[in-house]
């Protein structure tokens, strides 16, 4: 069987996307006493950390990366709407109830972890696809477009931010004074990173002060 073209993987990603939103909605304006309501709360987490893949995908992966960002997510929020279903049949399709017997403690906590995992999946790849992209810098032009997408993606993380450029800089130093080729010197980096206070003291004109926010 074919593969789906990106174009139609997306459509078909928006359309579990509006599906997703509808039934947390219902989920979260069940009863305040309803354990169902934590699904509402993993639900929308779920989508959150869906778009983050693909808007991180569509800015820093290549195509085949940016197809399986969508086909990630597609497959998570498939499987967060088959967990509401498999144990609230007709959940989806029955708006009008708004009572839904209780469920046993072993089946709630069994679907809260399916959903904590389709979440946990979602931000991990996001992840590497960052540690990916940023181990492919080596031209400081390359860094500023990093920092300038990253901003731009989240605009309220500037502590995140800021702490990612200092690190990323200070490895750009070490390996000017070392003489080593970057990605040598990053790979290194990135299994054993740098905490803030151990920061290397500028000792090198060919890199601009550290960015200020």
């Amino acid at each position: 069987m074919p593969r789906e073209s990106l174009i139609r993987r997306q459509r078909t990603l928006a359309l579990l996307n509006d599906r997703a939103e509808v039934v947390t909605h219902r989920l979260m304006m069940l009863d305040p006493s309803s354990t169902l309501l934590q699904w509402g709360t993993r639900i929308r987490e779920i989508r959150e950390a869906c778009f983050h893949l693909h808007k991180v995908g569509a800015q820093v992966g290549n195509p085949l990366q940016c197809y399986r960002s969508a086909e990630e997510g597609t497959n998570a929020l498939r499987a967060a709407l088959a967990v509401v279903e498999h144990n609230r049949p007709g959940f989806e399709s029955h708006r009008q109830q708004p009572h839904w017997p209780r469920l046993t403690a072993q089946a709630h906590e069994a679907a809260l972890l399916q959903l904590n995992a389709l979440a946990a999946s979602l931000r991990n790849s996001a992840d590497k696809l960052n540690l990916g992209a940023d181990s492919r810098v080596t031209r400081l032009p390359a860094l500023i477009r990093r920092l300038y997408n990253k901003c731009c993606r989240d605009p309220l993380e500037k502590e995140a931010h800021r702490s990612w450029w200092e690190t990323m800089v200070t490895l750009c130093r070490a390996a000017l004074r070392k003489v080593k080729s970057w990605p040598e010197t990053h790979d290194r980096a990135q299994r054993a990173p740098a905490s803030p206070g151990r920061l290397l003291p500028v000792q090198s004109d060919s890199l601009p002060a550290q960015h200020h926010y």
